[in-house]
């Protein structure tokens, strides 16, 4: 790198293919989400408790009729289900199913046991290090978005 602009454009670069990565190799080959975006779904909503659609999609920073069709799949996967709000007719709450709470279990078990795979390449003390970074660089992001 000859200067800090490029090399900075190279971080960036290397953050955005880690996270591809990351995302790719924590689904498929028997996983239990075809997913990240599902699982996350299903955290979420194993998190939150019966949340609305609206609810979801904000959190997974999407449009509502983006988290629609997400959540439609999940719900025919028999992994969540819909159920009538009692404040207000008009909205729904999503729920675990019982295969649903199985099934984020399974996901995330796996996701901890993938990562841990790909992090035992790095020392203790580099993972301490990549451990203090990341935790800088996410608060800086988020200190960003708070404006």
């Amino acid at each position: 790198m000859s200067n800090g602009r490029e090399s900075i454009d190279r971080l960036s670069e290397l953050v955005l293919e880690t996270r591809r990565r990351i995302r790719e190799n924590l689904t498929g080959d028997g996983a239990a989400c075809a997913t990240y975006l599902q699982l996350a779904t299903l955290r979420f909503i194993g998190e939150e408790g019966d949340p609305s659609m609206k609810e979801v999609a904000a959190h997974l920073r999407v449009a509502p009729p983006s988290a629609t069709g997400a959540i439609d799949g999940l719900v025919r996967a028999g992994l969540l289900a819909r159920a009538a709000d009692r404040n207000d007719r008009r909205s729904v709450r999503l729920r675990l199913t019982a295969k649903g709470r199985a099934t984020l279990k399974k996901g995330t078990a796996q996701v901890r046991s993938r990562m841990r795979a790909v992090l035992s390449i790095l020392t203790p003390k580099e993972r301490r290090q990549l451990a203090a970074m990341l935790e800088r660089l996410s608060s800086a992001f988020e200190e960003r978005a708070k404006g």
